[in-house]
This record gives structure tokens, C-alpha cells and sequence, in this order.
């Protein structure tokens, strides 16, 4: 699972961050006073930029309410569901699929 920060910039740096303090690095879990005395980010940091975007849904489970709509005798043709799911294809993915959260 993963959380956003709503108005949270990306900070440039370890020493920026606001998820540093006293030589521990909050956001991934453990000490490394190292990197967090650096001007450059860490190589492992597990902050992510979300880049501006509009209303993010979840394309798979269009794509399923979709073909069930289809399967139950909807007024939508295959042709139609197949242009939708090239549509839906051809858009960005802003954050990408959790792992854990596909099985869910």
C-alpha cells in the first residue's frame, strides 16, 4: 500500500527532507546517517513525484464493469469495449499498479 501527501513537494535532497531527522530516515525505515548528511537525494528513497494529473481511477476495474456490463446484454458491442480498452491503454499511467494490491 502507499499513501500520497497532499501539497508535499519533492524535496531535492535527504537534508531537505522532511522525513529525516537525527540520522534516520523515517520514510524508508532505517538509519543511515550517511546519505542523509548528502545534498542529493538517496538512492534509496521510496518517495515518488506524482506529477499534476487529472481524477485518477482505476482503469482496471473500468475495463471489468465494462465487460460485465457487455456480458449482461448492455447495449455495448465487443467492437465497442475493444475501443475502450485501447483508449484506456493508450493513457498515461500516473502511479503505477501496487503488486500487493493486484490480488486484492
Amino acid at each position: 500500500m502507499s499513501i500520497l501527501i497532499k501539497g508535499m513537494e519533492m524535496p531535492t535532497s535527504c537534508g531537505e527532507c522532511r522525513f529525516a531527522v537525527d540520522g534516520w530516515c523515517y520514510a524508508y525505515g532505517k538509519p543511515n546517517i550517511e546519505a542523509l548528511s548528502t545534498y542529493e537525494r538517496a538512492n534509496f528513497c521510496p518517495l515518488v513525484a506524482v506529477p499534476a494529473h487529472g481524477r485518477l481511477i482505476d482503469a482496471d476495474a473500468v475495463q471489468e464493469t465494462v465487460l460485465k456490463l457487455v456480458e449482461d446484454g448492455w447495449n455495448i458491442t465487443r467492437n465497442d469495449y475493444k475501443r475502450m480498452d485501447n483508449i484506456l491503454f493508450e493513457c498515461p499511467t500516473i502511479i503505477p499498479a501496487d503488486k500487493e494490491d493486484k490480488d486484492a
